[in-house]
């Protein structure tokens, strides 16, 4: 592992807000990370990015960073070597999650990037990175794509997570760059009066959900949560607990909420088409009944 400085936060816990700041070669980054493995995973802090400012953990306190995790959500078990296999190409490091067994592999894993990158392009990178995990394994493989925020919280280790090294090459940012897709649009400005709209029409959905038994759990990242996907017959495959959410109004959705499933057959759907679907629920519920 090379000599570049590296910079992360540090979360004491998951309700840590204000994570203290680090920095060292990507060696001490992998020591760091191998001496705060937790006792349980109710324990467990976390790293991100540095954050400026007042150090509150946020999109807009972000600074750049030489280095990318990926929240490998599942792994079938059949495609375990072959993925491990793939990553061996760039340098880093990784330890399985707490949610992990030899039935249902998952794992983190830093990356190095060969220049420091903002937030906007670690999430294009990301997103070609997913690109590339789904051309190479289809859905033996699956990447939470909220992993690639700058300010999303990779949880570290338990303490009896066995960590593991990867020895190649860091990924050159300025190639990846010129293939990945473009930077969104940046969100409109927060207009008060919609988002206070979206808040009372986000509530009123989630108690929907509720009455439906569509819920699950609130998010770790108190963004949303989780649900039980309504097009779960569609899907080819298990997925993880977190694969499927709706989300709170926020900067990053413009203020509007969202809905995020991460099985191939969902992808394409929105908000819009969950608000739908429950809107139709309980228009046939109330025609039986009539």
């Amino acid at each position: 592992m090379n000599a570049v400085t590296f910079t992360w936060s540090h979360g004491a816990n998951r309700y840590d807000v204000t994570p203290a700041q680090h920095g060292g070669t990507l060696r001490e980054f992998a020591r760091f990370v191998a001496r705060h493995r937790a006792p349980s995973k109710a324990r467990a802090g976390y790293i991100c990015a540095p954050l400026g400012n007042e150090g509150h953990r946020k999109a807009a306190n972000a600074l750049q960073r030489a280095w990318l995790a990926l929240d490998v959500d599942d792994i079938d078990p059949a495609a375990f070597v072959e993925w491990r296999l793939h990553l061996t190409r760039w340098r880093g490091f990784g330890w399985p999650t707490a949610r992990s067994s030899p039935e249902a592999p998952r794992e983190r894993v830093v990356i190095e990037l060969s220049d420091e990158v903002s937030r906007d392009d670690g999430v294009r990178i990301g997103d070609l990175l997913q690109r590339d995990v789904a051309e190479n394994f289809g859905v033996a493989v699956r990447l939470d794509p909220c992993q690639f925020r700058a300010e999303q919280p990779a949880f570290l280790p338990l303490a009896d997570a066995v960590p593991f090294y990867l020895l190649g090459d860091p990924l050159d940012v300025p190639t990846w760059l010129a293939q990945a897709p473009p930077a969104p649009p940046p969100p409109p400005p927060l207009d008060e009066a919609a988002a206070e709209l979206a808040d009372v029409r986000m509530r009123c959905l989630l108690g929907r959900l509720q009455a439906l038994r569509l819920l699950r759990a609130p998010l770790h990242n108190h963004e949303g949560y989780a649900l039980h996907c309504p097009w779960v017959a569609l899907h080819t495959s298990e997925s993880g607990v977190t694969a499927t959410a709706v989300l709170y109004p926020s900067e990053a959705n413009g203020w509007r909420g969202g809905f995020s499933c991460l099985h191939s057959h969902c992808r394409g759907r929105r908000l819009r088409d969950l608000l739908a679907l429950v809107s139709a629920v309980e228009t046939t519920e109330a025609e039986h009944v009539d």
